[in-house]
């Protein structure tokens, strides 16, 4: 592949993120992104891509690995202390990671944002969009499925996609205020602690009879 052509792409693909996450990912068009990515091929993206699916996926590509190789490394060293029996070290492996993205870059901050917006449209991923790039997330999934197994598993099925939609979703609202200068980056720490206490309370919360009463 060309200098070029990586460009190419990779302009693309910034450009995709910041209008997901801007406009969702419906309200984007392939044109929209070579427009905003400064291509003059009108069918620029649908050549590097295919599909807006397509897109999506190269998105993830270029920075969901390194969240997942940063998930798995942390799980590693909760596994050789012998923590993975420990809840908040797990969620915290969940959450650290992805909120490493928050760290100002030059290009800008959109991918947690982007991320949110693809749950919001399409609720789960699908595995052929997310194969390969999530295998750190489902390992810790894993983990706090067997702590938490004393909850029902249908109930503990509906918590774990809350968790993690919610946990996105509050990264997602920090990332827009830090770019519009309400939080500032040297109290980034605490509030990142702040989603795993948050999203710890949400896994572990007692149930309620009323909860149990509605189950089927």
């Amino acid at each position: 592949m060309s200098n070029r052509t990586v460009a190419s792409r990779l302009a693309l693909v910034l450009a995709a993120e910041r209008l997901f996450a801007e406009h969702g990912l419906n309200a984007v068009s392939l044109r929209q992104i070579n427009e905003a990515a400064g291509q003059r091929n009108s069918s620029a993206a649908h050549y590097h891509f295919g599909s807006r699916e397509g897109v999506v996926r190269a998105v993830f590509e270029h920075r969901m690995r390194a969240v997942d190789a940063r998930r798995s490394a942390l799980l590693d060293r909760l596994e050789a202390e012998d923590k993975l029996g420990e809840a908040r070290s797990l969620v915290g492996a969940w959450v650290r990671p992805l909120a490493e993205e928050l760290l100002p870059r030059p290009e800008g901050n959109y991918y947690v944002r982007c991320l949110d917006q693809v749950l919001r449209a399409w609720s789960v991923i699908p595995p052929d969009v997310r194969r390969d790039l999530d295998s750190g997330w489902r390992r810790a999934r894993r983990a706090l499925e067997a702590l938490l197994s004393e909850l029902p598993p249908r109930l503990l099925t509906l918590r774990l996609t809350t968790a993690t939609q919610q946990s996105i979703a509050a990264l997602a609202q920090i990332e827009l205020l830090m770019e519009r200068r309400k939080i500032a980056q040297s109290s980034l720490p605490m509030h990142v602690e702040n989603v795993v206490d948050m999203t710890l309370g949400g896994l572990t919360a007692p149930v309620s009879a009323e909860t149990l009463a509605r189950m089927d």
